[in-house]
């Protein structure tokens, strides 16, 4: 076995990482126009509502919404759902803390069920295990 490169071994790799996001010239001329325009709010603005419609028809569906990050995607997710007070969402232990956050804020309960060790993902019988009457999704 080759030795890790923390190690003194070589390195996979010997140039920097490219930076996060990638941004170009087309998102710095939209961010502009954005700031220019002085629609920095759904409210004051189209960008986003365009957006929403355009991304909905490029998946062929009726609606779309736009949020800021990823917790209030499942937040918005969960409340869609209809997911509310005393019911259940099974989550797995190993994730973001907002996978398991985002169900209090529906007043709801989290679950945990184990995860496999191979995939890391949601261990299926774990799941089967904590469903209830209760249960009304799992992420």
């Amino acid at each position: 076995m080759a030795t890790l490169a923390l190690k003194g071994g070589t390195p996979v790799r010997t140039t920097p990482w490219p930076k996060y996001p990638v941004l170009g010239a087309d998102e710095e001329a939209a961010a502009v126009r954005v700031v220019r325009a002085q629609n920095l709010c759904e409210a004051f603005g189209t960008e986003v509502r365009e957006f929403e419609k355009e991304f909905a028809a490029y998946l062929g569906v009726r609606h779309a919404i736009a949020v800021c990050n990823g917790t209030a995607a499942l937040h918005t997710a969960l409340a869609a759902a209809g997911v509310g007070v005393g019911h259940e969402v099974i989550v797995p232990p190993y994730t973001f803390v907002a996978t398991a956050t985002a169900v209090p804020m529906q007043n709801a309960i989290p679950v945990f069920a184990d995860i496999e060790p191979r995939t890391q993902g949601l261990d299926p019988a774990e799941v089967a295990k904590r469903i209830t009457a209760r249960t009304r999704a799992v992420i």
